[in-house]
């Protein structure tokens, strides 16, 4: 499986157009996404000091925090190809049942909502 990047100028005029293996792509984006938790923890140092110690009270928190959720996210598009699955004719027919018994539930649920209203 490969992804097509296009790449336009700022009056949306098509400049490039690159072809990418699924996996490579999804590296590519998982390390990008790594690299911002590095400028992130840059701007950091170069705001507060060197030490970690030294920001202020709940800075290390947010930022592990956010560090976290990022690093979570760079995996799972690193695993993405490793996700992508065909499914058997059985199971697409469940899967449309099930979304469609969810739509209807939302819907009935969005209903009740205005009515409860009046």
């Amino acid at each position: 499986m490969y992804i097509r990047i296009v790449r336009h100028n700022s009056e949306l005029e098509k400049v490039a157009e690159e072809l990418y293996p699924l996996n490579e792509y999804c590296n590519f984006l998982s390390q990008g996404t790594i690299g911002l938790i590095q400028d992130v923890e840059n701007i950091l140092y170069k705001s507060f000091g060197e030490s970690k110690s030294g920001w202020p009270e709940g800075t290390l928190e947010s930022f592990n925090a956010i560090r976290h959720k990022l690093l979570d996210r760079a995996g799972e598009l690193r695993r993405l190809p490793e996700n992508i699955t065909e499914l058997t004719k059985e199971e697409k027919e469940e899967y449309i049942k099930e979304i469609g018994k969810q739509n209807l539930h939302k819907f009935f649920q969005w209903a009740g909502d205005i009515f409860s209203k009046e």
